[in-house]
């Protein structure tokens, strides 16, 4: 029986698709694999045995260098988040959530804000918060196409080599973007329902595509009620770069930087160095976390 290594590009019911340098084959995974801690995720690298010429059965699970449940990927290198300034309206939280879980997980983070053709005085000063961090920003236009054409040559330049998945709530244009990049149709458009002014979500499952030869895609399911927080406290402030820079400077070594006398971070958003949409974030957040921490032992 052939042996190969793969990757995962699809999970469908329990059947896997694994591409590798041979073939792409449809997979089970062998009995002993099915426990929890050892499911098979879209991204991951496996050992598959060969039964025929396009089915197989995954024997291994390569070692990963990361993992995520939500969405359920691994192995990724960097993730494009995607935020529209309007239709729907920016949602800070969601995309520092998202910036947090990317720094924490080893992924690096790139910012795409579209409709920008739709922007306002209030998006732009939430744009500004984020053109100040030390992340890879683009921006599209639905209005100028010759640079929207320029933007997606270097995003494309981007992508090369890399695993790299999609983040966004549904609406803010993760599959128009994708479409673009790929240069057809790679997954379907759905508009913004104006019932609830939220997008429809067109992706069921996590996919990994080859846009271009070493180029991988994975498209995920929308993240409206994304809800990811480390499984400890303190981690939080390790996901917001700013903070992370200056609490070593706090008096104290397990400084909140909410209630603390002498916070250093504290003093940083009363001097403007840190955006306090940025600082609110990281409270909602920690006041998130231990409300969910109570919530265990009710």
């Amino acid at each position: 029986m052939s042996e190969w290594q793969g990757l995962v590009t699809k999970n469908q019911n329990g059947y896997y698709s694994v591409r590798t340098e041979r073939a792409e084959y449809l997979c089970k995974v062998r009995g002993k694999m099915k426990q929890d801690n050892n499911r098979v995720l879209v991204g991951d690298w496996v050992r598959i045995a060969a039964i025929d010429s396009d089915r197989a059965v995954i024997t291994e699970i390569c070692p990963r260098h990361n993992r995520l449940l939500r969405p359920p990927v691994a192995n990724l290198d960097q993730a494009l988040l995607v935020t529209s300034v309007a239709s729907p309206p920016m949602n800070p939280l969601l995309l520092d959530r998202l910036i947090m879980m990317c720094i924490l997980n080893r992924i690096s983070p790139i910012l795409w804000f579209s409709k920008m053709d739709l922007q306002t005085p209030q998006s732009d000063k939430e744009l500004a918060v984020y053109k100040s961090l030390p992340y890879r920003i683009y921006t599209s236009d639905n209005s100028d196409k010759e640079e929207n054409q320029q933007t997606l040559a270097a995003i494309r330049e981007q992508l090369q080599g890399k695993v790299t998945t999609v983040c966004g709530q549904s609406g803010v244009g993760k599959s128009t973007l994708l479409n673009a990049i790929a240069g057809r149709e790679w997954c379907p458009v759905q508009s913004v329902s104006q019932r609830i002014g939220r997008g429809k979500n067109t992706t069921r499952h996590a996919v990994i595509g080859e846009i271009y030869p070493s180029c991988y895609v994975a498209d995920t399911p929308g993240f409206a009620s994304l809800d990811y927080l480390p499984p400890r406290k303190e981690e939080i402030a390790s996901g917001f770069h700013e903070i992370a820079a200056r609490q070593d400077k706090c008096r104290f070594h397990d400084c909140t930087h909410r209630h603390e006398p002498q916070c250093a971070v504290k003093n940083a958003v009363d001097a403007q160095e840190i955006a306090a949409p940025r600082y609110q974030s990281y409270v909602t957040l920690v006041a998130e976390w231990e409300e969910r921490e109570k919530e265990r032992f009710r």
